[in-house]
Formats: structure tokens, C-alpha cells, sequence
């Protein structure tokens, strides 16, 4: 998370060049990962707010991660 990914820096360079595998805008997240029907965060380029230092224990870590379960879709969460 405080070393930032690709998609976070240059995803939308896509946009630019067709040939980048960025992103589309159709990516999302669950908005509750413990919740199936919880509804989807769509990405977008209109980031008001990014936590300039998120936790740095394990326990944040892996909840920035994976939120309440093992399946990577923590990042809205």
C-alpha cells in the first residue's frame, strides 16, 4: 500500500496507449468484503483523498489487502 502499484501511478495511462495493460475503468471492489451482495467500487481518476500513510502493522496490512477475508478485495473496504 505505501509503495504504490502500478495501476495506482500509471494505470490510466491506458488511456494514452492502448498497448499499457492499465486499466479500463470497469475494475472494482466490494464495498464490504464480509458481505456478497455488497455493492461495487468502481474505480476512477477522481481521487479527492489518499491516505498518505496507512497502517503499517500486519494486522492493517493485511486488512488493506484482503479486508475481513482472504480474497484480495479489501481496497475499498
Amino acid at each position: 500500500m505505501e509503495n504504490r502499484s502500478f495501476d495506482h501511478i500509471r494505470g490510466w495511462l491506458k488511456r494514452l496507449n492502448q498497448e499499457i495493460d492499465g486499466l479500463t475503468g470497469k475494475e472494482s471492489n466490494p464495498f464490504l468484503t464480509d458481505d456478497p451482495s455488497s455493492p461495487g467500487v468502481l474505480i476512477s481518476d477522481d481521487s479527492e483523498f489518499v491516505d498518505a500513510d496507512p497502517g503499517h502493522s500486519f494486522q492493517a496490512i493485511r486488512e488493506q489487502i484482503f479486508g475481513s477475508n482472504d480474497t484480495m478485495n479489501g481496497f475499498a473496504q
